[in-house]
């Protein structure tokens, strides 16, 4: 038999962070279940960065320090979202007083009358 597959996991990506540009390359990459490379995507675009007529048209020094800005960004926003997100999952919802309930609902049968009645009409609206 060959060897035991790791299974795809839960999270939004197919392989973690943090994620990094590879040298030399337009490919950003993070690692894989095994602690390898993992290929996430390319940076793209040299056509439009140095080509003629309806593109840019950049010296290709150019074209490379735009494709670099455009992966650090690409690159940063992952790291973060992925940091954000553990931290997210790691707060745990604080639990709120029963007496804090009832100011709250009292709150807001104050503000938008009791729950059973239906709200204020909106006048753009017919029918």
């Amino acid at each position: 038999m060959g060897d035991a597959r790791p299974k795809l996991p839960e999270g939004p990506m197919f392989c973690a962070g943090p994620f990094f540009l590879m040298e030399g390359s337009g490919w950003i990459c993070g690692t894989d279940a095994f602690g390898g490379l993992c290929h996430v995507a390319d940076i793209r675009g040299w056509g439009y960065l140095t080509g003629r007529g309806q593109a840019l048209a950049l010296h290709p020094d150019d074209a490379i320090e735009a494709q670099q800005r455009a992966a650090k960004f690409i690159v940063d926003a992952m790291n973060e979202k992925m940091i954000r997100d553990a931290a997210l999952q790691a707060q745990p919802t604080p639990p709120i007083s029963p007496e804090e309930a009832q100011f709250n609902a009292v709150r807001y049968h104050e503000r938008f009358g009791p729950l059973d009645e239906p709200g204020p009409v909106d006048p753009r609206r017919r029918g």
